[in-house]
Order: C-alpha cells, then structure tokens, then sequence
C-alpha cells in the first residue's frame, strides 16, 4: 500500500485495525529509553504476494499464485504493513508469540514513510492479542473459552460476539494464508546451504584460500537444541545462548557444539539432534501426505520416525538479552522440534580469538 513520495508524513487521525501478524521483533529500547516492538499485519485488503523489479520496484504490482513463478529479472514481495509499538513499560507491549495471530490495535496513529502506510502505537494505544487454545472449541464457539488472550489495557473493554466472530474469521483467513502463499522477500530468504562453512578457521591457518560470500537476511529453519551460556561466562562480548537449526540442506557436516561444560551436555545429551526432532519430522511428512492437519496426522497411523537427517546443522547465536528472555519465556513457542523464522540473521564468524570455531548470528 503506497500513498506518495514524501519521505515522511504523519497524519492527523488514528485508528482502529484487525490484521494477522505475520512477523513480530523482541521488545527492545530506543534511543530515548522507551520500549519498542516492531510487528508487520496483513489483512484480506493485501495481496498475498506481488512482482517487484530489481531496477525499480514499483514497476509491477502483479498479483502471484503459489504455482505462478516470477517473471524473468523480478521477485517475490511480501506485501505487509509495519507497526511500530512505543512505551515507557515493556509490559504495556502487545506479545506476539507465533506468525498468525490475531491482532486488535486500538487508537493507533497512521503515518507515512519512505512512501509507504506505517502505524504507530503510542501512550494511548491499546491491544489485543488472541490466539486459538483449542482449535475446535474455538471454531464451533468463538464466544467461548477456545482462546488464548491478552491485552495491554489496565481496563480492556469487553469484547461482544461480533468481536469473536471477526477474530475466527480473521484467524481462519490468516492460516490459509500463511500456508498457500509465501511469507518472506525472496531477495531476504536464505537457507543453511547459503552458510559459509564451519571449517573456514582451520583453512584460513592452514593456508588454504577462502572464497565465500557472508549472506544476511531471514531464516525458517527447525530448532535441534537450546544451549544457554552458562551464566558465569555472559559477558557483553558473549551471547546469551545458542539455537542448533537444521532446514535439510546443506552438506551433512554439522558445526561444532557451541560451547563446552555440564549445561551444553544436558542440551544434547538426548542426541544432536534428538529423538523428539525426528518425531516431529515424522508427522510433518505424514500430514504433508495425508493432506490433512497435524491434529489429524495424530489421531491416524503416521510414519516412523527417521533415523537420522540430512543436512547441516548450525549454530545461531543469541546476543540479546531481551532476545533470549523472549526465547527462553515459558510462553514461548521457541522450542526443540519447531520451526522458526528468524529475521535479519548475519552470517559471521565469532570472535577472534579462536578462529577455529564459526558462529551464524
């Protein structure tokens, strides 16, 4: 959605929206000390994807099909409206915790920038964050207790049927749309294949010429282990954990266990990766082939679980501690045998002191 040139413009009025969160950030501080979160929504008045020229991307505006490739010279965008989410309490942030949920933002103010509809949360902002508990309590009672709520008002307003009918059908709306149609820039997306390769320490010592190019962008990829640094050694000049992620491509040679010591041994001591990946592999292929839901892939007889896996598994490190609080959250759905997306990851080398050892952060 585009509405002029004008680097930035704020306009006069606010406004109340529903959308599908389709990427969120971890709350961070500004400049000035308040809190911020970063959320890009979509909604049924966004095209699900449209074709941009790498010259000038606002040559096409062409609607894509999942089986409709881009033409010869364009690519893949994602369209999507960013909010920008401020305030002196992190607790007044709205929490999203996975792609798809459902987003009532309150009193938000509408501005333009860099030519594009941007929202913006300030001190008399409110939201509302729903997601389903029970899928199927939730879609045969929408009124009812189907759903996870929560909300940064001290005295939310009640929410009538009309609210929960919208809610079902924009979160409906909103799983349709993130499993048939893509969710990231195709110039944005790299996989593990992308990775510069683990060995590239002992190479450079060994004398052996490098030639590899350090990729940025976003990431899906399943998580295989959580590796917290043991709490003596967090440091500014540490990160606060580690993610083992593994996406099925790649050269079957994983990078090293991150760190050393009892708490990494308890992170891999189920395997690297363990059992519970495998299973969830397992029912993600049956489902896949039974055309059915995961909930459906349970109840019927699925595959066995894999022996192995193909592919390399890196390491991501987490440097944040608003990151890993996030992560580590007991409402996170950062967890072992999930996918995740992984947004403006940077492919390089940690630290110097020991070039023997390659990180992707």
């Amino acid at each position: 959605m585009q509405t002029g040139r004008r680097p930035y413009h704020r306009f006069d009025d606010s406004t109340n929206v529903y959308g599908i969160a389709l990427s969120a950030s971890a709350p961070y501080r500004t400049k000035r000390g308040d809190w911020m979160v970063n959320i890009h929504l979509i909604d049924e008045s966004l095209p699900p994807t449209k074709l941009v020229n790498d010259s000038n991307e606002n040559n096409s505006n062409a609607d894509n099909t999942p089986g409709n490739p881009p033409a010869r010279g364009g690519a893949i965008h994602v369209p999507s409206i960013s909010m920008n989410v401020f305030s002196a309490d992190k607790a007044k942030l709205p929490v999203i915790r996975y792609a798809g949920d459902v987003v009532r933002a309150h009193r938000v103010a509408v501005q333009e920038y860099n030519g594009e509809i941007q929202l913006v949360g300030r001190r008399n902002s409110s939201f509302y964050v729903v997601r389903p508990r029970n899928e199927t309590q939730m879609l045969q009672n929408p009124q009812g207790q189907g759903w996870v709520e929560s909300y940064t008002a001290s005295k939310p307003s009640m929410l009538d049927v009309d609210d929960y009918m919208r809610m079902r059908d924009l979160w409906r709306w909103g799983r349709k749309r993130l499993i048939e149609h893509p969710t990231l820039h195709a110039k944005e997306r790299f996989s593990i294949a992308d990775v510069g390769p683990s060995d590239d320490g002992e190479r450079a010592m060994a004398g052996v010429p490098i030639e590899r190019t350090v990729n940025s962008g976003d990431i899906i990829a399943m998580v295989t282990a959580i590796i917290p640094q043991p709490p003596e050694q967090v440091s500014d000049r540490t990160p606060r954990a580690f993610l083992r992620l593994w996406d099925g491509t790649g050269r079957p040679e994983s990078d090293p266990i991150p760190i050393s010591g009892l708490i990494a041994r308890q992170a891999t001591q189920e395997g690297d990766p363990p059992a519970s990946v495998l299973t969830a592999i397992s029912k993600i292929v049956s489902t896949r082939v039974k055309g059915g839901s995961e909930g459906e892939a349970e109840d019927s007889e699925s595959f066995d679980p894999p022996k192995c896996l193909c592919g390399r598994v890196v390491n991501v490190a987490i440097w944040e501690a608003e990151q890993w609080e996030q992560i580590r959250s007991n409402e996170s759905g950062v967890r072992v045998g999930k996918f995740v997306r992984l947004k403006n990851v940077n492919d390089g080398r940690l630290g110097t002191e020991n070039p023997k050892r390659c990180e992707h952060q």
